[in-house]
């Protein structure tokens, strides 16, 4: 297959997590037409249930990479896109019975788009058809004669004997090599035809934003653009090394692990143009909440340390020239304490923010820190107004508290697009007003909550007026509040992906459309019976697809 792309501009798009990636997954339709040598067969064949015999016309589907929590929804639909390509070949056995009628039987996909079989195969509406990928003559493994798919396939998939799986993927033919699916054919009932939707028996890494980083050690991924894909073996913990810092991934079989390389840097402040930085503690956030906060200019070789007190105090960094950083670490328990009572950066220019948000709480010990249990009003308000923002950081969290990003970037006008929400449970506030009033903003990464809580998305993107496309929210039931403004007047807005199956209404949604774009598409879950046509449910003069 060819090798699975993260299209980042398309994760949140409907054309299939994580991280959410609680919804991450994609339905590829390969759905090519594979025919052996000889397959002029007529329905008096065998097409219908008859008993002469016939050659296979078949049908093949890609079941898909899916989030770590296996959901199968429009979330990353083409995020991670995998197609056969010319050249690739499956093997095929058959059985009639337990009589074995065809053994690893190879189809080789052409350059015309067919597949074509080095010998056909019989077909008979009776006989029982398994696929492997890729092809192997020498696997040295025999399929047992009955059972299910992977029953059949046991020794493939334990794969004792190492044809199936590579540690140095680092080349396409040993990452292709090590990315074995099978499938059990169905008879689809006319014209001799069997359809295999291949599931994958391994697990997919992908790691982000790898830049310069080279691996060391034993696994070694696959390059693909500024990220690295590398399959692993299915629910078993699989550790790398990537510029001095060595982290495990774990997804079971036929789902993918995400993790993002730069959350193993510093909060990080490049700026655009010449200027200084500033962050504001309030005396109300005192030592029982922060203890110090330093600053690095030279990639952290030296910290200038401020020790926090009972007063207010200001940090401030020398005029930091374009191109330059600066590195941001702390030791606290928080950095906001109520709506009122708040830590906040300041800038006097335009700056990127990159780096991983949890060195302000945890030093140099915050990789891989995932916890935001009981630091309710933890970053609060941190960024805003923060005119000059362009980018966000890394908000690693899993586990959410009540408050913990509220208005986090509330005004940031400059910002063009959200960090990734990788938290499957939401807590009440948790985003509430987090990009209100961000007026740039036009591209947004995964959220992941599938469990809502009362208000916790509440006014998120409120007056986003460049906003086109929300991203999928995969949760199926709703909470007091949940979804309340969450959009609106969002003007540009004429596409929403939403899965929930409770119906909408003031209690949940209130006005949560309102003042979006006079039509647009609402990508709605096909099990979700309501019908509401208003500003609470779905726009009037918008068109609903069911997905």
């Amino acid at each position: 297959m060819k090798v699975m792309n993260v299209i980042r501009n398309v994760r949140n798009t409907l054309t299939g997590v994580t991280a959410s990636l609680s919804a991450a997954a994609f339905m590829l339709s390969a759905a090519v037409m594979m025919t052996g040598s000889l397959t002029a067969c007529t329905q008096d064949e065998d097409g219908a249930g008859g008993g002469t015999s016939g050659y296979l016309v078949i049908s093949v589907n890609d079941g898909g990479i899916a989030g770590e929590d296996g959901a199968m929804t429009r979330t990353t639909d083409a995020a991670l896109a995998a197609a056969f390509v010319t050249g690739d070949a499956i093997g095929i056995y058959a059985w009639d019975g337990e009589d074995v009628i065809a053994t690893n039987a190879k189809y080789v996909l052409g350059a015309d788009g067919e597949w074509h079989a080095d010998a056909p195969v019989a077909y008979k509406s009776t006989y029982t058809y398994c696929a492997y990928y890729p092809f192997r003559s020498d696997h040295g493994y025999t399929p047992a004669n009955s059972g299910a798919v992977d029953v059949r396939f046991a020794d493939f998939i334990t794969d004792a004997g190492g044809k199936f799986w590579y540690a140095d993927q680092s080349t396409t033919a040993a990452h292709k090599g090590s990315d074995l699916c099978t499938s059990q054919g169905t008879h689809v009932g006319s014209y001799n035809r069997v359809t295999f939707t291949m599931a994958h028996k391994r697990a997919l890494a992908v790691i982000d934003n790898v830049g310069a980083a080279v691996f060391t050690g034993d696994n070694i991924p696959l390059p693909v653009g500024d990220e690295c894909h590398f399959i692993m073996k299915a629910s078993t913990a699989t550790s790398f090394t990537a510029g001095g810092t060595t982290f495990s991934l774990t997804a079971a079989a036929g789902q993918y692990a995400i993790r993002d390389m730069k959350s193993f840097d510093y909060l990080t402040f490049t700026a655009i143009e010449d200027g200084t930085f500033t962050l504001s503690i309030p005396a109300a956030v005192n030592t029982s909440y922060i203890t110090s906060v330093s600053y690095s200019l030279d990639d952290g070789a030296n910290w200038t340390t401020t020790a926090n007190s009972a007063s207010v105090v200001t940090i401030t960094t020398p005029t930091v020239t374009a191109g330059n950083k600066v590195l941001w670490k702390g030791t606290a328990v928080k950095y906001g304490i109520s709506s009122s009572a708040y830590a906040r950066f300041t800038s006097t220019a335009a700056y990127e923010v990159s780096g991983n948000i949890m060195s302000l709480l945890y030093g140099d010990s915050f990789s891989g820190q995932v916890s935001l249990s009981g630091k309710t009003y933890c970053f609060y308000g941190l960024f805003l107004n923060s005119t000059g923002l362009t980018t966000p950081p890394v908000l690693p969290a899993t586990t959410l508290a009540v408050n913990c990003y509220q208005n986090m970037f509330y005004g940031c006008t400059a910002l063009t697009t959200t960090p990734t929400l990788p938290a499957k449970a939401a807590a009440q506030y948790c985003y509430a007003g987090m990009f209100q009033g961000c007026t740039g903003l036009t591209s947004t990464q995964p959220v992941s909550a599938t469990t809502l809580a009362n208000y916790c998305y509440q006014n998120m993107f409120y007056g986003c007026t460049a906003l086109t496309t929300t991203p999928t929210l995969p949760a199926t039931t709703l909470a007091t509040a949940c979804y309340t403004q969450m959009f609106y007047n969002c003007s540009s807005l004429n596409t929403v992906t939403a899965a929930f199956t409770t119906t909408p209404g003031t209690s949940y949604t209130n006005n949560w459309l309102y003042g979006v774009a006079a039509e647009g598409t609402f990508y709605k879950k096909t099990a979700a019976t309501w019908n509401v046509v208003n500003v609470h449910g779905v726009p009037s003069g918008w068109t609903i697809v069911r997905y």
